[in-house]
């Protein structure tokens, strides 16, 4: 069960980027799912699970390891000069829970930034963290 019901937002040319998308969306899910793998296993981006300082964000020991793809935003726009379609994928990662009667909660939001081209080229350019 979702903490919240995903958004999708179509931005200029959203239609036409959702669109492409759907076409390589198992590549763009393996893509995503890479992606954040890494971003969560770097020294560099967060907290081990050995780190109990629950000042830390974001630590991998308050996470249960699991996540789910949230809101998604669709546009076109250029990439390096490129005419692409654009989505911004929002991977939500789950909170370990405190008290188990209690709904799991969000704790992490990565948003994936993923362009294709015409040449249907499928790359991921950016991730962005947020506190959710």
């Amino acid at each position: 069960m979702w903490a919240r019901e995903p958004r999708v937002d179509l931005l200029p040319g959203g239609e036409v980027a959702r669109i492409v998308f759907e076409q390589v969306l198992a590549n763009v899910y393996d893509l995503v799912h890479d992606a954040v793998g890494e971003y969560i296993n770097n020294d560099d981006l967060t907290f081990p699970e050995d780190d109990e300082d629950e000042t830390h964000f974001p630590s991998r020991a308050r996470m249960t390891g699991e996540y789910y793809l949230g809101d998604r935003s669709y546009f076109v726009g250029e990439l390096d000069g490129v005419q692409c379609a654009h989505v911004i994928l929002q991977a939500r990662f789950v909170e370990k829970k405190h008290v188990p009667a209690l709904p799991n909660t969000d704790y992490l939001g990565l948003d994936v930034r993923i362009a294709i081209n015409k040449d249907a080229q499928v790359v991921v350019h950016g991730i962005d963290s947020e506190l959710l």
